[in-house]
Formats: C-alpha cells, sequence, structure tokens
C-alpha cells in the first residue's frame, strides 16, 4: 500500500508540472525587476563613508544573502502577484540609500575627467552580476517550483509560450558562453592552436558536464524520482544539452571564427528552423513510441541545434563588450549601444509575436529571440547600474590614482563574486539538495508559510556553502 501511495505522488508531481501554458514575455522580464535593484541596493550598501567601518564576512554574506536572495525567494512567491508594489517599495529605498551616500561623501570635482577613468578589463561588473543573477534564480527556482506557492504561470511550460523558468534554460546558456571572448583574449583559450589540441581540451571540459548529466539519470532512475519526460527526453537532461552546446560551438568556431559569433548564431537558428519546418517539429511533439535512444531523447537532441545558436550569440555579445577598451568614457558608448539593440530586439519580438511561436521544448527562432531579448535587456540594466555606482564614488578616484578606480570590485556583491567564482558547484549543489528535499518531503502537501521557510533554509544553506569555498580560494573548475 505505501509503495502505491509513492507512486501515485509521483505521478501527482509529474502532473503538477506539465501541461502548463506560462505568461507573457513582459510578465516574465518583470518579474525579474526586483534583483536589479537589490543588486544596486547591495553595491550602495558597500560604498564605505568616513563614518561607517568595515563589516565581518559574515555580516556582510547575511546582509546579501537576505536582500538579494531573500528578495528573489518572496518575488517568485509570496510577492508573486504583487510585483509592482515590490518594485515601488525598493526603489525608495535605493533611492534613500543614494541620497544618504551622496551626503555623507564629498563628490569630486573632477567630472570632466570622469569619462577618462578606467577599470579592470578582465573584470566587467555587469557581466559578472548578470551571470550570478542568472544562476542564483535557477536554483531558487528548481526546487520552488516544487511547492504550490510558487505560481504555475512562472513554471515551464508544456510546448509553446513563455515563463522564467523557460528563460532560465536559455538564459544559462548565454550566461556561459558570454565569457569566452575573455578568455581567448587573455589566452585562456588559445584560437590559433592546433584542431587537435584544441579538441581535447575541449573534449576536458565537457567531461564533467557529462558525467553530471548520467550521474542525474542514474540518480533519478535508482530513487525513482519524479521526470518530465517532454522536457528534454528519458536519458537527457541540461547538463548533456550545455556539453552539446559547447562541443559543436567548437567545430562552427573553427570553421567560421569567434568574430562573428552573432552572425554565426542566425545563421545556425535560421537552419534550425528551416529543419523543424521540414518535419522536425512534427517528429518531436508527436507520439510515437521512445524505444530507442533517439526517439526517447528527441527533445533534447533536437532542441540542442538552437541552444548552440543561443551559445554563439552569448560569443557574439561578448565580443561587443570585450572589444571596448577600458574607459568608463567606452562603457558610456557601450550603454547607448546595448540600450538601443534592446529598443530593437524588444520591437522586433512584439511585432513578430504572432508569427514567432516561442517553443523552449524545441529551442525554436521565436525562443533565440526571445532570451536574446531577455539577455541584452539584464546586460544594458546592469552595465547603468555600474555607471550609476561609477558617478557615486568619484570622490574614491581623488584619494587613489586619477584615471583608475580601484574600487570597482565593489560592484558586484560580494555573494555574487562567490556564486561566479564557482558556478558549476552552486548549481551541482542546488540540485542535490532539490533532490534530496524532494524524497524527504511531499511538498504538494506543504502549507505556503512552510514552503517559504524551506525554500529559505534550502537557499541559504547553498549560498553558504558556495559563500566558505569563496573565502577558501576553492574552486571547482567546468565550464
Amino acid at each position: 500500500m505505501a509503495l502505491d501511495e509513492k507512486v501515485s505522488y509521483r505521478e501527482l508531481h509529474e502532473q503538477f508540472v506539465t501541461n502548463l501554458n506560462g505568461t507573457t514575455s513582459v510578465e516574465t522580464f518583470f518579474a525579474a525587476t526586483p534583483n536589479y535593484f537589490t543588486v544596486l541596493l547591495v553595491c550602495l550598501l558597500a560604498i564605505r563613508t568616513e563614518k561607517e567601518h568595515s563589516s565581518s564576512k559574515f555580516q556582510v554574506f547575511c546582509i546579501e544573502f537576505i536582500t538579494l536572495v531573500g528578495t528573489a525567494i518572496l518575488s517568485c512567491t509570496v510577492f508573486s502577484n504583487n510585483i509592482p508594489p515590490l518594485v515601488i517599495t525598493l526603489f525608495i529605498v535605493c533611492s534613500s540609500t543614494y541620497l544618504y551616500k551622496k551626503q555623507q561623501i564629498s563628490l569630486s570635482n573632477s567630472y570632466q575627467k570622469f569619462p577618462q577613468l578606467t577599470t579592470p578589463t578582465h573584470h566587467k561588473c555587469y557581466i559578472t552580476n548578470f551571470r550570478a543573477l542568472i544562476n542564483m534564480l535557477a536554483c531558487v527556482s528548481i526546487l520552488a517550483v516544487d511547492f504550490k506557492i510558487f505560481p504555475r504561470r512562472f513554471a515551464k511550460t508544456e510546448t509553446f509560450g513563455y515563463s522564467p523558468m523557460d528563460a532560465g534554460v536559455g538564459l544559462f546558456c548565454i550566461s556561459n558562453s558570454v565569457i569566452v571572448p575573455s578568455a581567448i583574449l587573455h589566452k585562456r583559450i588559445e584560437t590559433n592552436s592546433c584542431f587537435k589540441d584544441a579538441l581535447i581540451k575541449t573534449l576536458k571540459s565537457c567531461i564533467p558536464l557529462v558525467l553530471l548529466g548520467g550521474a542525474r539519470f542514474f540518480t533519478t532512475t535508482q530513487v525513482d524520482y519524479q521526470l518530465h519526460i517532454s522536457e528534454y527526453g528519458v536519458h537527457w537532461n541540461f547538463f548533456l544539452t550545455l556539453a552539446a552546446c559547447k562541443l559543436i560551438s567548437f567545430f562552427i568556431s573553427r570553421v567560421f571564427g569567434t568574430k562573428c559569433s552573432l552572425v554565426t548564431s542566425l545563421i545556425v537558428i535560421t537552419v534550425h528552423e528551416i529543419i523543424l519546418y521540414k518535419g522536425l517539429q512534427k517528429w518531436v511533439l508527436s507520439d510515437i513510441s521512445r524505444d530507442s535512444f533517439l526517439t526517447a531523447n528527441r527533445e533534447g537532441i533536437a532542441s540542442s541545434l538552437g541552444y548552440v545558436a543561443l551559445f554563439m550569440a552569448g560569443m557574439g555579445i561578448g565580443n561587443l563588450m570585450y572589444c571596448e577598451s577600458n574607459t568608463i568614457g567606452d562603457l558610456i558608448v557601450l550603454v547607448k549601444k546595448f540600450t538601443l539593440f534592446s529598443v530593437f530586439l524588444w520591437t522586433t519580438s512584439f511585432a513578430c509575436q504572432d508569427c514567432l511561436i516561442v517553443s523552449r521544448r524545441l529551442a525554436n527562432f521565436g525562443y533565440y529571440m526571445w532570451i536574446l531579448t531577455f539577455s541584452v535587456t539584464t546586460l544594458t540594466v546592469f552595465m547603468i547600474i555600474d555607471l550609476f555606482l561609477q558617478t557615486l564614488k568619484l570622490s574614491s578616484v581623488t584619494k587613489t590614482e586619477m584615471g583608475v578606480t580601484k574600487d570597482s570590485e565593489g560592484h558586484v556583491p560580494i555573494l555574487f563574486n562567490a556564486i561566479n567564482y564557482n558556478g558549476l558547484a552552486f548549481f551541482l549543489i542546488a540540485n542535490v539538495f532539490t533532490g534530496l528535499i524532494n524524497l524527504s518531503i511531499q511538498t504538494l502537501w506543504v502549507n505556503d508559510m512552510c514552503s517559504v521557510i524551506i525554500i529559505f533554509l534550502y537557499a541559504f544553506v547553498i549560498s553558504a556553502i558556495t559563500f566558505l569555498l569563496y573565502c577558501k580560494n576553492i574552486q571547482l573548475k567546468a565550464w
């Protein structure tokens, strides 16, 4: 009887996350808006005046966890239907904090020299914030989605539609590829190395992802864990998709180079869309039996080319950001370019939304455009935040060497630096704890208050572990 109850609960849980239709593209982006304000708030608080003293690492962690992660959890649970009041509240808090900081520090008279000030080329604060935010939101969502307090419109759609969790998969591809140009710039990736050596290096970087993908399948099978088969297939999962993206992108980059990655990504997604139109889409969405590896994993295999296009697009976006020099004046120009790019993408998306059907399951052209729009807009917001913080911290320039800001690290929350430093460890730990919680608790029957408490405790543990690894300079490298 106990076994029958367990099986029935698993089926009920699978039904809980299937056949969902999502929400609108605007709400998907707006749902992430509170996080932009919390990043700004944490960075404002990090600016020290002469009257303030440095806090301990534990105090900083607690403040950042409550502000960044706490708001992210509340945004997708308690306040999921009240995002506008939350945004207005955060705006008022940020404005008040800014006015306080501005009053406490003596602003520099060197505004005319502001565009010539430089920041380290290897450390783009807005990229770090972008990558860490995507990772954090993904890790919060993978557990929160199993509770009823998490709105169903935010969960992954069955076939077509928009949702924050649908966006997470594509944004993960972008966030992992956007730093490739930096690696090339600083010779961590040798583009002129021989094909054999470069291939071996790429294969080595894919091995951890393949092993994690295989381990996830084996583990979920052994413990009879609930599985949404139509998401990637029977054996396939997100780790294997990332590995495929890295490997296929390597071959494409060796043929076409990395300088024109954005154009190459458009070619790849166009080819993918044509293949979908010629019959691949019908085959993927059909009810044919999953009696072979290909048919059993048709969603994951068929969508890989679309995610490769996103991966290449991320490299193209990275090229645009890393091709500029390291002056703040160049960052201002970059903000203007990306703002225009964002406006163009949003306009195109709205104008073509009737014909560009969005499907994460297929990773089609509509999905590609949506994720590209989301990514560019988010990066633009973080660039503006970076510039805003630079203007407030002009006084620190007079205390150091004119021409170089030594306090640029303060533009990234320490917790975000920790997540970015150990992105794989953070995501892997989150997956492990998500599985353990689901095996220990029947999440569908937990009331709202207990759900939020469990999600908070889970997020605190994975954040604390990642923060501790960062403080100890322990890094798990894979991508």
